[in-house]
């Protein structure tokens, strides 16, 4: 059998002006805001986190490129979208608000 290439995920923001594709998605109700959080990287998990990929072979190796200010400003975007998408039943929250 042969080895599985090692899987190599790349977050990244798609910038116009002042919004962001990721921002716009989420706006639209495409997908709920938390798709759009990174993984933690090791020195920002909690002790039980670490724990989990310490008996295994899987070692998070992660870079971060944008500074914790952007990232927090980014995510404060997203919540605020997905909010509207909510509030206006867009997208994947159409139905699931009918439904209740």
């Amino acid at each position: 059998m042969a080895e599985e290439p090692e899987t190599k995920m790349v977050y990244c923001w798609i910038v116009d002006q002042g919004d962001t594709l990721n921002n716009y998605l989420i706006r639209k109700g495409c997908f709920p805001g938390g798709t759009m959080e990174r993984p933690k990287t090791w020195n920002e998990m909690e002790s039980w986190e670490r724990e989990l990929y310490e008996e295994t072979d899987e070692k998070m190796d992660l870079t971060v490129f944008v500074d914790s200010i952007a990232y927090s400003d980014f995510l404060s975007q997203i919540r605020l979208a997905e909010v509207y998408a909510v509030e206006h039943k867009l997208g994947i929250w159409k139905e699931s608000i009918e439904e209740e």
